[in-house]
């Protein structure tokens, strides 16, 4: 997060002290805090991993008296899941992206013939356990996405696990795709990467980002209310990428 000082007269904001305090997601029962120390006007910085539900930004004098405050609250998820996707929209979302990759390269990107098949992305979410499980699948498929060699930059693929499936897309879709449909495609595979550390952090314990702030990445609060509701977001998440990714890649077979 970004607090940007001003001052009237230069040199007036020396001496001054800001103060911030947030929330990554409101149902947390306290604050995170910091304090920096002005050295002049001008952009503070403050390190958050995600976007936080709630900021709040004070500026005190060197007496202490408060001189300006400002607050910033998250905006709502842009992916709507006021209407149900269909229990198959998640399945058919990879197939249409599997297949205008196939158009556009020459080349499988699913080391199986049908997404479809991986049947679990399909099933309704009741628990805790189904939503972890759902994850799992999710995390499957996209292992079984496969970037031909012949797409990417050898030395540039140094380094990837041999599984890293998003990473290896990362390079291929560097080579086939300009501004802005590039900018496109590598926002839709940030979702889906952001997916897989949701299931990364459920699943560990010690993993970072940890749970809430994995959630907040998504626009799902913590903990959600249902489970249910829940998976439904990610999906909403899951089905718009995969659809902005297809779109992107089918910019170069116009």
């Amino acid at each position: 997060m970004v607090v940007s000082v001003g001052e009237a007269i230069t040199g007036t904001a020396a001496g001054h002290e800001l103060q911030v305090l947030w929330k990554i997601n409101l149902s947390e029962r306290t604050f995170q805090r910091d304090a920096k120390q002005l050295q002049g006007a001008g952009e503070v910085t403050f390190a958050i991993d995600v976007e936080p539900a709630y900021f709040s930004a004070t500026l005190q004098d060197g007496y202490g008296l408060l001189v300006d405050a400002a607050e910033h609250r998250r905006a709502e998820s842009a992916a709507s899941t006021d209407q149900p996707l269909p229990l198959d929209a998640l399945p058919e979302a990879f197939d249409f992206v599997a297949s205008v990759w196939r158009n556009v390269t020459r080349h499988d990107l699913l080391a199986v013939h049908r997404v479809s098949s991986f049947a679990e992305l399909s099933l309704p979410v009741a628990t805790r356990s189904d939503f972890s499980s759902r994850l799992s699948s999710f995390g499957e498929v996209l292992k079984a996405m496969r970037v031909d060699d012949s797409l990417i930059d050898s030395e540039a693929a140094k380094g990837l696990a041999e599984d890293g499936s998003i990473g290896r897309l990362k390079l291929a879709i560097g080579r086939l795709l300009k501004s802005p449909e590039l900018d496109s495609a590598m926002n839709a595979l940030g979702i889906l990467q952001d997916i897989v550390r949701v299931r990364v952090a459920i699943q560990h314990q010690h993993a970072k980002p940890d749970l809430p702030t994995a959630l907040a990445k998504l626009g799902i609060d913590h903990p959600p209310l249902n489970w249910a509701d829940a998976w439904e977001a990610v999906r909403h998440r899951a089905v718009a990428a995969l659809r902005d990714l297809r779109r992107a890649l089918e910019s170069a077979v116009r």
